[in-house]
């Protein structure tokens, strides 16, 4: 047989057997976001602080916020009510906020360096830990979206209480404040929205030629 025979009976074998598989993939449900009740499989994260930390926490109720250097504006009204909610005394026992950058677009040399070294400066700034998630870990194992800000509440029994990706509506807004009282939280009095709070990294351009690992 010819090449050029051997490479058209190639491309129909492969036609045969990659269609059945494209088939399944597109009969596949669509991702969606944890649904409130859902119980979320356990993903381990590395905090700027070098510390480790389990997700959900069986000790306490966890607000996570998981998001991207391209999502980091999108939920400042959120993000400062949970601040200032978990800011409270009387919350303190209750639940934590847990911030998880997803750093996956920066995973290769040199650039995870610059990255982590942003992160572990906004944690700084802030006085707080902010978990960093390099292979995107949290967002494959949940089931999130890329460039979307997920806020999700968790109990320590691993249940979703509350889960929304994207900038939220006033009405999750109301609902992510019904899912905190739930929960036995107080709510703040006053909540200012702050524009630095968990400050999106902002890793500087690389070169075209930079190496890659």
């Amino acid at each position: 047989m010819t090449w050029p025979a051997l490479r058209r009976s190639f491309r129909l074998r492969r036609a045969r057997w990659l269609a059945p598989v494209l088939l399944a993939a597109a009969s596949l449900p669509a991702r969606a976001t944890p649904q409130v009740g859902e119980t979320l499989p356990d993903v381990t994260v590395e905090g700027s602080d070098g510390s480790r930390r389990l997700l959900p926490d069986r000790r306490i109720a966890t607000i996570v916020i998981y998001e991207d250097s391209d999502a980091g504006t999108q939920n400042q009204r959120a993000a400062a009510l949970i601040d200032a909610a978990t800011d409270l005394a009387e919350n303190k026992a209750k639940l934590e906020a847990v911030a998880v950058a997803d750093l996956e677009k920066w995973n290769f040399w040199p650039a995870r360096k610059f990255a982590v070294a942003e992160v572990k400066k906004v944690a700084a700034k802030e006085h707080a830990t902010i978990y960093i998630d390099l292979k995107a870990d949290v967002r494959r194992t949940w089931k999130l979206a890329k460039h979307k800000s997920g806020i999700l509440i968790v109990g320590s029994d691993s249940r979703v209480r509350f889960a929304a990706e994207g900038p939220l509506s006033d009405a999750q807004l109301d609902e992510l404040k019904r899912s905190l009282v739930a929960l036995g939280a107080a709510l703040p009095q006053q909540v200012v929205p702050d524009a630095s709070y968990h400050e999106a990294p902002r890793t500087p351009p690389l070169p075209a030629n930079a190496p890659r690992d």
